[in-house]
């Protein structure tokens, strides 16, 4: 499967800025030239799997577990295995260049990575993200009381829909 199929066909409806933060309406080539240009700033290769994982990231709002990654690049057309994914995934998450968080039942979901933080429904495991810059003086609070470099802050609770039930 041609790796840029994927990415154009997913990037349509957003790419990603070399921070991997998500840009609405760009083109497919550019996308897929973002996502190389992230790579490679970490001193990764621009294999297909890379690129197209990248790509299903960028096109969708959210954040997706290795199974609907993999679904999501079949419905496209592609041919990686199940364990090509989670492999790309794991070393995508080594190099910072996507984020896991934590799901129900120990399931991560991944996204791209970027200024922004999690909340987390504690019933059915919606995942919303936070932009950071909303968050800077918690965060800030946060490092000044622990000593920890904060990376990220997961948010637990009930989402709106759960809250009605």
């Amino acid at each position: 499967m041609d790796g840029a199929t994927v990415v154009d066909g997913a990037a349509a409806a957003g790419g990603v800025t070399a921070d991997g933060e998500r840009l609405a309406g760009t083109d497919a080539a550019f996308a897929v030239q973002r996502c190389r240009e992230k790579l490679r700033e970490h001193g990764a290769r621009c294999t297909a799997p890379r690129i197209q994982v990248m790509g299903v990231l960028a096109d969708h709002v959210g954040h997706l577990t290795v199974g609907e990654i993999h679904q999501l690049l079949v419905e496209a057309g592609g041919r990686l295995n199940i364990s090509t994914v989670y492999r790309t995934v794991e070393k995508l998450t080594g190099l910072g260049i996507v984020h896991a968080v934590p799901g129900r039942g120990g399931e991560a979901s991944y996204g791209l990575a970027g200024d922004h933080h999690h909340a987390v429904c504690s019933r059915c495991g919606a995942i919303e993200e936070i932009p950071g810059p909303q968050l800077a003086r918690i965060l800030a609070a946060a490092v000044k009381a622990t000593a920890y470099r904060v990376e990220s802050l997961i948010f637990s609770g009930l989402c709106p829909t759960c809250r009605l039930v």
